[in-house]
């Protein structure tokens, strides 16, 4: 037995020497911290749990290192994710539904997952955070665990005599409590779903709740990672639609390791960190914002794709090719179309993929 709430040192010391509860005559343990089903449990330290499911996440991280789950000289982006999400992701979350995660604990959470996809992305800490969860594909971790915890709570509703006993703890707690089904109610107003009394009366089958659950949960994501995307202007160039499972074509278009380096200088040109002089010029104000090499105009993004004079010869041996693929007229600028093809695809739907993998 885990004592929680305790007011005093006193009340505690009085619980732990009295033992006030037997099973068949014989005293039930008291104690501050327990391990059950490889969940740790304390009364003292309420993030016990997520402390060492982080630390096994983080490991199993590293471990993969060595066979290439990093990003400019490791595999490609897509079987990088594969493998994350095989992993690594089912170790971070493994038994955080069945407990209560605090707001702390899902900050930790965020930011162990965030550091991996830096790591898988090959990009640095400055990287506004929509561009890790777009180009990867992959929603932040707190909403995947709000999709374990309502699928969790259909499984005890259709459970004997759990589901009676959720009964009771939805008359009975309170808005503010730590009891579970306080983060069910809330988590199934957050996304809009069925009412806890409707799940109780009339459960869904198990396989259309978990369609309707991700459904939802992808719905809010992807409006509020687009809406904190537009307020960026470092993402000019990056489409702001979040496609949860889907590999953007910046990182995921690479047929050989060499390709792999390059899609990850393309990612930083596209998420407006790649260290251009206009860049340098606005955090420092030092230097020029012309370029340095022709000394003609600002280098920014356009300048460095299309303009500089100095690699004119070596755009030239792609210019024809590209003439021919890209429709005519166009309803964005080139270097839109160039820099990232799914906004590209939004515009002109009948370009097919084999025209996007030339691109």
């Amino acid at each position: 037995i885990l004592p929680y709430n305790l007011k005093s040192n006193a009340q505690k010391e009085f619980i732990m020497e009295n033992f006030p509860w037997d099973l068949n005559d014989a005293p039930v343990p008291v104690d501050v911290e327990m391990t059950h089903l490889g969940i740790r449990h304390s009364a003292e330290e309420p993030n016990a749990a997520v402390e060492d499911r982080i630390k096994c996440a983080r490991r199993t991280l590293y471990a993969l290192h060595g066979p290439g789950l990093q990003g400019m000289s490791g595999l490609p982006v897509t079987t990088s994710v594969k493998l994350y999400n095989a992993y690594v992701l089912p170790r971070a979350l493994y038994g955080l539904e069945s407990i209560h995660v605090n707001d702390t604990g899902r900050k930790k959470l965020t930011i162990m997952h965030r550091h991996a996809l830096r790591c898988i992305l090959g990009l640095p800490e400055r990287t506004a955070i929509p561009a890790l969860h777009i180009l990867s594909g992959q929603i932040p971790i707190s909403r995947t665990l709000d999709i374990k915890i309502l699928t969790f709570l259909l499984a005890l509703l259709n459970t004997n005599p759990s589901h009676d006993i959720l009964l009771r703890q939805y008359t009975t707690k309170k808005a503010n409590s730590n009891s579970l089904v306080t983060t069910f109610k809330a988590k199934l107003r957050e996304y809009s779903l069925p009412s806890f009394p409707d799940l109780y009366h009339e459960p869904p089958p198990k396989e259309a709740w978990k369609k309707q659950v991700k459904k939802a949960v992808y719905r809010v994501t992807r409006e509020s990672m687009m809406e904190e995307a537009n307020s960026m202007s470092s993402l000019k160039y990056l489409d702001r639609d979040l496609e949860p499972g889907a590999v953007h074509p910046t990182v995921s278009l690479v047929n050989n390791p060499r390709q792999v380096t390059r899609a990850c200088v393309k990612a930083r040109v596209v998420c407006g960190i790649y260290p251009l002089q206009r860049h340098r010029f606005k955090m420092k104000k030092t230097a020029s914002p012309k370029c340095p090499l022709c000394d003609d105009s600002e280098e920014d993004v356009e300048h460095f794709i299309q303009v500089f004079p100095n690699l004119e010869a070596q755009r030239e041996l792609y210019r024809a090719r590209l003439v021919s693929i890209l429709p005519d007229p166009m309803a964005i600028t080139t270097t839109q179309a160039l820099l990232d093809t799914r906004v590209l695809l939004k515009y002109h739907p009948e370009l097919k993929q084999d025209n996007l993998q030339e691109i």
